[in-house]
């Protein structure tokens, strides 16, 4: 788990798909971009399960973002997570913003073949401008993108 100063987001929903069925969307690296709105393309570059490495391309205003991550969590059909071990802006180191970055998604089975879906972001700022930029600008953008990834992975039924 991130350090105690991270700033978090989380949002969950349950919604009407089978667990099994969700953990086939979210865990191929490839699939990111299909549900998770902060993403145009991903990745794997090498391994599978927990350690693998893949790189997720982003859009941060005109310019082209890519984050390497390394998955961290990995429990086929409940847990997938990973963290940001390098991230660069138009090929160039990114400004360093956060010292450490988290994702993880969680399936929950529920009744009736629904799934509680959790997703959650840690950030724990770099600086102290560093987490007013989290505040004002990245985290806000993070709570957007999950919502929408939800209404993405609810619409996945059909």
């Amino acid at each position: 788990m991130p350090e105690r100063n991270a700033l978090e987001v989380r949002r969950e929903r349950t919604i009407i798909v089978p667990a099994d069925v969700l953990w086939q969307i979210i865990e191929p690296a490839e699939n990111l971009p299909v549900w998770l709105p902060l993403c145009d393309r991903c990745e794997r570059l090498s391994g599978d399960g927990l350690g693998r490495l893949q790189r997720m391309s982003v859009k941060w205003g005109r310019k082209q973002g890519e984050i390497d991550q390394e998955i961290t969590e990995y429990l086929p059909g409940r847990r997938l997570g990973w963290r940001h071990v390098d991230e660069r802006l138009d090929g160039r180191p990114a400004p360093r913003i956060s010292s450490d970055v988290r994702t993880l998604i969680e399936l929950h089975p529920a009744p009736g073949a629904a799934t509680r879906v959790v997703l959650r972001s840690w950030n724990v700022p770099a600086t102290a401008l560093g987490g007013l930029m989290l505040r004002i600008v990245a985290l806000p953008r993070i709570r957007k993108a999950f919502d929408k990834a939800l209404t993405n992975l609810a619409a996945s039924s059909g």
